[in-house]
């Protein structure tokens, strides 16, 4: 696996983790990526002056189970349905700024699938843009030697 990848991957599980922070009892997350694609022309966004780079993206297409245990089954509730809030009630400005480019609640998830628990699903469409922070090799000039003789 590329570093862009490994480092969309950690991005789109801290994006995740910064949505639940504020919940208590946190629930636990589990990303499963099902597809990762380039961004742009082969994962080339464009170019970066300053320092000079490349801009690279990935899209990660991915499921997010969130398990709540412990609590009454109302605490439960109440945990489930600020999830869903933290998930569903962002503005375009706000998914576009942690890079969810689609939320969705994923209803195939079983609520309870063990005693004291709540289970929901989403299902997630990220895009990360890596910008590079110190300059990289930028051809300036492509040296012509021709022997025409």
């Amino acid at each position: 696996m590329d570093a862009i990848t490994v480092a969309a991957l950690e991005r789109l599980t801290t994006t995740i983790g910064d949505l639940l922070s504020a919940l208590a009892p946190a629930p636990a997350a589990q990303i499963v990526p099902l597809q990762v694609t380039p961004t742009g022309l082969g994962g080339y966004v464009a170019p970066h002056h300053d320092p000079q780079g490349d801009v690279i993206g990935r899209r990660i297409e991915a499921h997010v189970r969130l398990t709540i245990s412990g609590g009454t089954p109302q605490a439960r509730e109440d945990v489930a349905a600020q999830a869903h809030l933290a998930f569903l009630a962002l503005s375009g400005a706000e998914r576009a700024e942690r890079g969810l480019l689609k939320v969705a609640a994923d209803p195939s998830v079983e609520p309870g699938a063990q005693a004291n628990t709540r289970a929901l699903g989403f299902s997630v469409l990220f895009e990360y843009i890596h910008v590079p922070t110190e300059a990289g090799d930028v051809i300036r000039e492509i040296p012509i030697n021709l022997d025409v003789g």
